[in-house]
């Protein structure tokens, strides 16, 4: 199919059909014509093509029409017929279509009227290409006469050329030169053979000795054009008018010209005035000399390039293999040896490193053959270059002034280290990708809802939980109206949130919140939810805020939860909500870390920059690299760039690494609570020291920017106990979370003494008939009236607590035989809350008294 073409419908009677016809092949009609002015139409409109109708009594008059558009070269035509018609043999006969044409018989079916057209389309098309490609070819052998020429004219050697009559066909701009100081006017085509002949009557031509006269039909312009080459003829010329003077010597050289058949049609002598020979020897000498110091010069630069250098002659005979091309494979083959043989030894391949090259495509081979190439790749092994290289190949032939081919030259870059660069950064880009995956389906799986935004409140991460949360995708609604499509209102259900009192908002202006709460209505929930949101602001490194960071819980179950827990019937429901959260939380915290990380990327500027700095180099990027101060700079930068980047990918890793394992953590203790509520848990042996480790691990960064000291005392305890993992793990969370949260009363209430720091340590050892693990802090404390009742459910000091943490661990210790104690100095002097294990159930091997004793 060629597209849509204008077309002119040349019929004499009704075209509305055939008009339609075309329509709904795709083409468009310009105009429709009786025959007689058919060819005026088709000089005004210009159609693509001209479908001419020749059916029936039409068709002479047709016939007409087609013959003259057919005879413009630059027109195009279908011509309609019967099936017993004998105006397209007419038309074939007498042979005046000039234009691309083609018939369909009459009725002609679509798909026949289609193909008709597109190939007369497709073939005026064609004839296009090639008069343009003429067009070219013409200009392009007018700029190669006028090179010529000037070639010509530039030659130190004047050129007569005349034909058999003495008549001059061409001088060059020496002879003309040389012309006037014979006293001769030579141009082209000007003077007349008896104008010569008159003008050298007035000179003496002499054999070298200067006195005798040379015969005048052994001149080289007579011999040659006898047929008759003459080589170096040395002859004086002595100006019959000036007598004892005017003798210039000369030096000349005559060939016969004949054309393609072998006639002799002229000849042409080359002129040199041997008066200046000394000088033009000397000259000559001169060049000879600064080439061969071009030479050296050559070799040089061509020993200190990097990039290996190979030349050979047509035959394939080596000219030129520079130090590099030495040095690469590590192996000079035999001169004399064949092309391909000398090849065969390097083991080239294409870049898989097991696929052979083909010996016609190597890069050498096709700068032989005249062939321009760039960055063609290639890999090469050998057994003196076992683990092979990597190289890009370009080049190209050597020709002469003339256009002959003297040969090719390769330039091979060793590109190894650069296509490993690359590799390692496809396989960390592979990675990210990976990981922002993880991070987005751990963002989808969540409970909690989350969202992102910039400096400019615009959202640039929303999960699932947060749509469902708030009845719309929030991406798709600015924040100002999201109380618009989603009611917001205090806990009451009645007093209105205010834009301005949104935790994103505020996390937008520096502030951060915690426990915000907030009652939801939308259509998806008519009944409304309640929602608890923590707000972040999100900042770089100089401290500016660039965007927020918000997290939504879903409260209603806290709510309800907190108005059955008199009858405990939620109590292990709130467990499993609260140690969620407390994974959450860890999470949310991650999460936070790479998108600040990620926001202010500055390898991703590098990486653009040099990126920049290397575009506008792109189609020669050696020199760039060798030569310019810039490019000279680039491959340490890149190589600065890709450690850098394999150092932020750790970093990145540890982070997404941490949040996996708390996501992995609250799918832990998820299925506990499951296997609770079928049944007793089966203790397992674990690593004591592990257990601890990790349960500080989930705090870490809240620990960290709170600035608390963790120290850890196992000495005393054994490596290995037997214990339920997950409900052990939860339980010690528990106990670190609350003597942080302590630690953050104290620092609210007062703070600390100077030079005092929070504080938070670990202990675990053995008595004579318990494991014991405490936690101590130097927090708020406990007020001794309280000591009996913080292990109770729903105590809590805090305003937004539910007062579960000690609840749920208290419960564990309790369901396993075991026993748990707090002590404390009262208030602000801290706390320790000890848990103390039979050692009969948690020691692998039972307690030997006798051991014990010594």
């Amino acid at each position: 199919m060629t597209g849509s073409a204008r077309i002119l419908i040349v019929a004499d009677g009704p075209s509305a059909a055939l008009a339609e016809r075309l329509k709904e092949l795709g083409h468009a009609v310009c105009g429709v014509a009786p025959p007689g002015r058919a060819a005026d139409e088709a000089a005004a409109q210009a159609p693509d093509l001209a479908l001419i109708d020749l059916a029936g009594d039409a068709g002479p008059a047709g016939a007409e029409a087609a013959e003259r558009i057919g005879g413009r070269p630059d027109a195009a035509l279908v011509c309609l017929v019967g099936a017993d018609d004998a105006a397209a043999g007419g038309l074939l006969r007498r042979g005046r279509l000039r234009a691309p044409f083609g018939f369909a018989v009459e009725p002609a079916g679509p798909q026949q009227l289609r193909l008709s057209i597109d190939s007369v389309l497709f073939e005026a098309a064609r004839r296009r290409r090639e008069d343009a490609e003429s067009r070219r070819r013409v200009a392009d052998l007018e700029r190669r006469l006028t090179v010529t020429q000037t070639v010509f004219d530039a030659i130190d050697q004047a050129v007569f050329a005349a034909d058999t009559r003495h008549r001059p066909l061409m001088v060059n701009a020496a002879a003309r030169r040389v012309g006037v100081r014979l006293g001769l006017r030579l141009t082209d085509g000007s003077p007349s053979a008896a104008d010569v002949a008159r003008a050298y009557e007035s000179y003496d031509v002499l054999q070298v000795d200067g006195r005798t006269p040379l015969d005048a039909g052994d001149r080289p312009l007579a011999r040659a054009l006898r047929g008759e080459p003459t080589d170096e003829v040395e002859l004086k010329l002595r100006r019959r008018s000036e007598a004892g003077g005017g003798t210039r010597r000369i030096s000349v050289r005559g060939r016969p010209l004949r054309n393609a058949g072998g006639d002799l049609i002229g000849g042409v002598i080359l002129i040199s005035d041997v008066t200046r020979a000394s000088q033009t020897a000397s000259r000559l000498r001169r060049v000879l000399a600064g080439l061969k110091a071009r030479r050296r010069l050559t070799r040089m630069v061509l020993d200190t390039m990097q990039e290996a250098v190979v030349a050979v002659d047509p035959q394939g005979r080596r000219l030129l293999l520079n130090r590099a091309a030495r040095s690469l494979a590590r192996m000079t083959p035999a001169p004399g040896a064949p092309l391909d043989e000398r090849l065969k030894e390097y083991g080239i391949s294409f870049p898989d490193g097991v696929t052979p090259y083909p010996m016609d495509r190597m890069p050498i081979r096709r700068a032989m053959n005249g062939e321009t190439f760039e960055g063609v790749e290639l890999f090469f092994r050998n057994e003196r270059v076992p683990d092979g290289r990597y190289l890009s190949a370009s080049g190209g032939p050597m020709r002469s002034r003339s256009g002959a081919l003297l040969g090719g030259v390769a330039v091979l870059r060793d590109v190894t280290e650069i296509r490993r660069h690359q590799v390692e950064l496809k396989r960390t880009a592979a990675e990210l990708h990976d990981r922002a995956e993880l991070i987005g389906k751990v963002f989808d799986s969540m409970s909690d809802g989350v969202v992102v935004a910039d400096g400019e409140g615009r959202f640039t991460l929303v999960n699932k939980s947060a749509v469902r949360q708030f009845g719309f995708r929030p991406l798709d609604v600015p924040a100002d109206q999201w109380t618009d499509r989603s009611r917001t209102f205090r806990p009451d259900r009645v007093t209105r949130f205010d834009d301005a009192d949104l935790p994103l908002a505020r996390a937008l202006r520096g502030e951060s919140c915690d426990d915000v709460e907030m009652f939801v209505r939308h259509p998806g929930a008519p009944d409304g939810i309640f929602v608890g949101v923590d707000g972040r602001p999100l900042r770089n490194e100089a401290g500016e805020v660039t965007g927020g960071l918000v997290v939504f819980r879903d409260l209603s179950h806290r709510r309800a939860a907190r108005e059955a827990f008199a009858s405990g019937r939620l109590e292990a429901i709130e467990a499993v909500l609260h140690n969620v959260g407390n994974a959450l939380n860890s999470v949310t915290v991650g999460v936070g870390t790479l998108y600040d990380a990620l926001q202010r990327n500055e390898l991703a500027g590098r990486m653009s920059a040099l990126a920049e700095a290397a575009a506008p180099h792109r189609d020669d990027p050696i020199p760039w690299l060798r030569d310019d101060p810039q490019g000279r700079k680039a491959v340490p930068f890149f190589l600065a760039l890709a450690a850098d980047l394999t150092a932020q990918n750790a970093r990145w890793l540890a982070t997404v690494r941490r949040v996996r394992e708390r996501v992995r953590h609250i799918v832990d203790v998820i299925r506990t609570e499951r296997a609770l509520a079928a049944g007793p848990l089966q203790p397992k042996v674990i690593d004591l020291r592990r257990q601890i480790a990790d349960a500080v691990g989930a705090l870490q960064e809240l620990l960290a920017q709170r600035g608390v000291r963790v120290e850890v005392d196992c000495g005393r305890a054994p490596e290995q106990i037997r214990m339920h993992e997950s409900r052990f793990h939860q339980m010690l969370v528990n106990l670190v979370r609350n003597a942080m949260e302590a630690i953050d009363e104290r620092a609210a209430a007062g703070g600390f003494d100077a030079g005092e720091t929070p504080r938070v340590r670990i202990a675990a050892y053995l008595d004579p008939d318990h494991l014991v693990v405490e936690v101590s802090d130097n927090g708020i404390g406990i007020d001794p009236r309280r000591l009996r009742s913080i292990f109770a459910a729903g105590y809590t000091t805090k305003p937004s607590g539910m007062g579960l943490g000690l609840h749920s661990a208290a419960n564990f210790v309790n369901g396993v035989g075991g026993r748990i104690r707090p002590s404390s100095d009262g208030p602000g002097r801290g706390a320790t809350l000890r848990a103390a294990f039979r050692r009969s159930a948690t020691l692998l091997d039972p307690p030997d008294p006798a051991a014990e004793e010594a």
